[in-house]
């Protein structure tokens, strides 16, 4: 039997102190000048140049010692230096296949894209096109680009903190599901607590960058989102957005609050040391 007296209450803070200080040690030297402030939207804006190499940031899953933080505050705020560099790259992805889907329309002139349109471009680009239009299950080029866009920032940190209760849910910790998604196909976590007839499971990830990979993707061609979809291309505002995720959650309009609550929050709670977060 383990003789557990050796770990008093005040021994266990003191060693969980020391560890979670070196642990934000470590990824304020790593992370330092990641974020830039917009002081004119609710929206936390990144500077370009500063993710040449968003990949060395990142940390493949929730530690389990995230739950034993007592000071709220401190946990919260790890869960944001650990969330963030992986929605970055997520992001950056995204952005990528927008700007090339972009430049390839631009040398179709606006043709819808079908077999014969695609002997307008090279190999290459054909090959991405196919991919493309299979993988957001659309062919036409004004639905491709609603469905290949940014989801805000401070957007992606409300929800999955909302989600997964700031990095601690069970969810969280065993499948790096930060942000609810369920699944039929896939094995999954079977919830605690579920009703008869309920068959799906909490989706499992490998890490949480294919967490935030899904939400993302889940926002950009979900039917449940298509009025999301519609709203983003005449905003970018987290706070804004979040009024058309109603379906995201049971909890509907309360969920939206919510969302819309912790953006605003989040924004305004950090906004004036976003540039210094990681410092």
């Amino acid at each position: 039997m383990k003789n557990n007296k050796s770990f008093s209450p005040t021994r266990k803070s003191i060693l969980t102190g020391i560890f979670i200080g070196v642990f934000i040690t470590c990824l304020a030297c790593k992370y330092s000048n990641l974020f830039q402030t917009q002081t004119t939207t609710t929206n936390v804006g990144f500077s370009e140049n500063l993710l040449n190499n968003p990949e060395k940031y990142i940390i493949k899953r929730i530690p389990k010692s995230i739950a034993s933080i007592d000071d709220v505050e401190l946990r919260k705020r790890v869960f944001i230096r650990i969330l963030t560099p992986a929605a970055m790259v997520a992001l950056s992805e995204v952005r990528k296949e927008r700007n090339a889907l972009i430049n390839i329309l631009k040398k179709m002139n606006g043709q819808k894209i079908t077999d014969a349109s695609l002997d307008s471009i090279d190999k290459d680009e054909r090959v991405f096109l196919r991919v493309i239009v299979k993988k957001y299950r659309s062919n036409d080029p004004s639905e491709l680009l609603k469905r290949i866009d940014e989801v805000p920032l401070n957007l992606i940190l409300a929800q999955a903190a909302i989600e997964s209760n700031w990095g601690t849910s069970r969810f969280a910790i065993e499948g790096n599901n930060l942000f609810g998604i369920w699944t039929y196909r896939h094995q999954g976590i079977k919830p605690k607590k579920s009703r008869p007839g309920d068959n799906h499971k909490v989706a499992r990830y490998p890490s949480i960058l294919d967490s935030v990979r899904d939400y993302i993707y889940n926002l950009n061609v979900g039917w449940a989102y298509k009025d999301f979809r519609e709203a983003r291309t005449k905003t970018k505002d987290a706070v804004e957005l979040a009024s058309y995720l109603s379906k995201y959650s049971e909890k509907g309009e309360l969920y939206i609050k919510l969302v819309k609550a912790l953006s605003r929050k989040l924004n305004k709670q950090y906004a004036a040391s976003y540039v210094n977060l990681f410092n």
